[in-house]
């Protein structure tokens, strides 16, 4: 299942009829993040051969970096980043699933123009509930939203007390733990910090070893990761779990 999604995706890529719609529904349902630049699509210019789309300003993350960017400048771009990603996993439940930092322009006035929309990801909405229960960790105290997550991961015939699901939950609990804590007062997280990335690494090493492979998390354990990196890279400080609740729906109610 896992090899037919990345096959899925590969062949998205190489279709441009369905890139220009991607690019025309993340324009319009990213439009209220003013911070974002999305390309438009030129219409009487493009075929299934031919993609036309507007400039989008701003340079790529290595020459960014060749500016000397302020330590404000880097946390605001990274906060933007970090804010978009959640945006799109919780209010647009679809991924611009290529955090390549070539797919990324960046601007002195912290804007982030957003290209190349071959491989996106549209999400289901019981996949999008079950990342916010790992942020929210109500299933640490609910048997119920413990299992759905386990039946919507692993399947529905998984118990939730098999060793290799105990084993990620474990290790999913103790990364969000000690990385997103769920206090009152905002926690900023430097992603520059070495750590942080090796017990990401750790993380994956673990839920591949334990045969995490759902595909529907296959983009976005990839989207999550690139935006990790993105971050470590221009060594920002973020707010993320302030950031992630802005947009966060109940994973009880379905509520936002």
């Amino acid at each position: 299942m896992v090899i037919r999604e990345a096959e899925r995706g590969i062949l998205e890529e190489t279709d441009y009829l369905r890139e220009a719609r991607n690019i025309e529904h993340f324009r319009e349902h990213l439009a209220s993040l003013a911070f974002v630049r999305v390309p438009k699509v030129h219409r009487e210019l493009s075929c299934d051969q031919v993609l036309t789309m507007s400039h989008v300003p701003g340079i790529r993350m290595q020459d960014f970096l060749k500016t000397n960017p302020s330590r404000e400048l880097r946390d605001k771009l990274g906060a933007g980043l970090t804010r978009l990603f959640f945006f799109q996993l919780f209010c647009v439940q679809a991924l611009h699933a290529d955090p390549h930092p070539g797919n990324y322009l960046f601007n002195s006035n912290g804007t982030i123009g957003l290209v190349d929309f071959g491989c996106v990801k549209y999400l289901k909405p019981e996949v999008v509930r079950c990342y916010a229960q790992f942020w929210s960790r109500e299933w640490v105290h609910d048997a119920a939203l413990h299992a759905g997550i386990i039946h919507v991961i692993f399947g529905p015939n998984v118990s939730p007390q098999e060793p290799r699901v105990r084993a990620c939950m474990k290790e999913i609990r103790a990364f969000y733990d000690e990385f997103h804590p769920l206090g009152k007062t905002p926690t900023v997280l430097d992603i520059a910090d070495p750590k942080f990335m090796d017990d990401l690494a750790k993380l994956a090493r673990t839920l591949l070893k334990n045969k995490f492979l759902s595909p529907e998390f296959l983009f976005l354990s990839r989207t999550e990761s690139g935006m990790c990196n993105l971050l470590h890279i221009l060594k920002a400080r973020v707010a993320t779990t302030q950031i992630a609740r802005e947009w966060m729906p109940s994973t009880t109610s379905g509520r936002r």
